[in-house]
């Protein structure tokens, strides 16, 4: 992982605009945190204390530089295992790492999700698999998923994109990018249920195009996912019942819940020529109570995203120059 002179000095560049103060999110700044110049990607969690940052990162497999997968979604360099830690932790106020694991394990990384033990849950899209990593740990302890084997019942995945776990360590697995589900296994890896199905049709609870991304309120006992191309944010409850839909302009890369305003983050992009978002979406009606920045963006196609309790909400990008952005206050109305 290579990182710039002004993550080791722990020095931010202040957006032009980061002074703006609009509906819950203000001082955007960024964090110069870099990846390998070739096809670094984003995905982000925090430790369950709130003291660190996790990044998922795709290192030097380029997604967009060959072609990775056959017709029928089966991966074709089985060997381009990434041979540096991919899972890095960085506090989140200086920048600073602090550890790092998870070489020789991964692909295609793309989703993560760090639950109340701190243990670790990835996706990685051309393993078609969930891997679990316990505390302090090097080896995944648990595996959801066959190998390289992409289809669409309760023992395999076609590319994986997200995880949640409860505080009752159930696991939700966002199914996305071939099969647009959510899987639900108990803490040993069972199969629990499937929930949702594939439709370009929007506005109707759990019909929906590509699972993209899941965050979830503990409180209470929601799932949310975000929809990618049909630009919409399902409700669903902890037992598969999908209660509503919330539409957002354009595509929701990434979502996370803000218990403190009871309100969901998105990452928004409208289309390649329009600036990406941070969208503030009221959880209980859907009513979307804030965008920033007002007018134009510093940020680069923001994939992931993330909230730290006190700290604030942290974005990933994923094209050039692969950097961390911290929007650093949120606020109540």
């Amino acid at each position: 992982m290579l990182l710039r002179e002004e993550f080791h000095s722990t020095r931010v560049r202040e957006s032009k605009r980061g002074r703006e103060r609009n509906s819950g999110v203000r001082a955007g700044r960024c964090l110069e945190i870099n990846c390998e110049e070739d096809g670094s990607d984003r995905s982000l969690s925090h430790s369950a204390d709130n003291k660190e940052l996790v990044i998922f990162h795709r290192a030097g497999n380029d997604w967009s530089k060959k072609q990775w997968f056959s017709p029928k979604n089966v991966v074709l360099d089985k060997k381009a295992f990434l041979n540096e830690d991919v899972i890095v932790f960085v506090d989140p106020k200086s920048g600073n790492v602090t550890r790092s694991l998870g070489s020789k394990h991964f692909i295609m990384p793309h989703g993560i999700f760090v639950d109340h033990h701190d243990n670790i849950f990835v996706t990685d899209v051309a393993l078609h698999q969930v891997l679990k990593f316990e505390v302090n740990k090097t080896e995944p302890s648990l595996v959801l998923g066959t190998k390289f084997e992409p289809g669409k019942d309760s023992a395999h995945f076609c590319k994986p994109t997200s995880v949640v776990v409860t505080a009752e360590d159930f696991i939700f697995v966002g199914d996305g990018y071939c099969n647009s589900r959510v899987l639900k296994f108990n803490k040993d890896g069972k199969f629990v249920g499937e929930f949702g199905k594939g439709s370009v049709k929007t506005g109707v609870p759990g019909s929906m195009n590509l699972v993209h991304d899941l965050t979830i309120s503990h409180a209470d006992r929601m799932i949310y996912v975000a929809d990618r191309e049909n630009g919409q944010i399902h409700v669903m409850t902890y037992k598969g019942n999908f209660t509503a839909v919330y539409s957002v302009p354009g595509n929701v890369y990434a979502i996370d819940y803000i218990p403190d305003i009871r309100a969901i983050a998105a990452v928004n992009i409208s289309d390649t020529n329009s600036p990406a978002k941070v969208v503030l979406v009221n959880a209980d009606s859907g009513e979307i109570t804030g965008v920033y920045p007002t007018n134009d963006s510093d940020f680069t196609m923001p994939h992931a995203l993330t909230y730290i309790h006190h700290i604030g909400i942290f974005l990933g990008e994923i094209a050039s120059p692969f950097r961390i952005w911290k929007l650093s206050e949120i606020h109540k109305h």
